[in-house]
């Protein structure tokens, strides 16, 4: 209905907010990992860590003052928004280490298995939705989501690790 699209743009809002740090810092790293020949992994494990502690306090402080927050903002005709938001906290939580490990595995070269990383995100993003969109409305937009983008995470994560034992090598 459009009263869900409207609690979903509102929480889509905030998660865009909530991302636009680690992305930044992930566009900054890659010029750096580029540059650099030895202790890409380091550096980018560093920024990785970092990146994590800011978006776990980000995330803690949104679960924390997010209702007040959102009724301030928006008016509490979007109080459901909260709930959407919380629903998308574990996507932006994987999301933030995403962007940073993307950087490294780009910066080993683009392998088409990270294409194929983001595909399977993607395909587990839309069957999820097909069952959580109707049963559970914009809740359920925000849990496909959040499936989605963990499914890319742990790609992600493989890809990069199984960069870093054949860089040892």
């Amino acid at each position: 209905s459009s009263e869900e699209l409207g609690i979903y743009s509102i929480a889509v809002q905030l998660f865009d907010v909530i991302a636009l740090l680690p992305a930044s810092l992930a566009m900054v790293l890659f010029p750096r990992l580029l540059k650099r020949e030895d202790n890409q992994w380091s550096t980018t494990k560093d920024i990785f860590i970092v990146s994590s502690i800011f978006i776990t306090i980000i995330g803690l402080s949104f679960y924390a003052i997010g209702q007040w927050f959102v009724v301030k903002l928006f008016g509490g005709e979007f109080i459901n928004s909260y709930a959407v938001l919380l629903a998308m906290l574990p996507g932006a939580f994987v999301y933030a280490g995403m962007s940073i490990l993307s950087q490294f595995v780009v910066s080993q070269g683009f392998p088409f298995s990270l294409v194929l990383v983001w595909i399977v995100g993607f395909s587990a993003t839309c069957l999820t939705a097909f069952h959580f969109i109707p049963n559970h409305g914009a809740i359920g937009a925000a849990w496909s989501q959040s499936i989605g983008l963990f499914t890319v995470f742990v790609g992600v994560v493989y890809l990069a690790i199984s960069i870093k034992i054949r860089n040892k090598k």
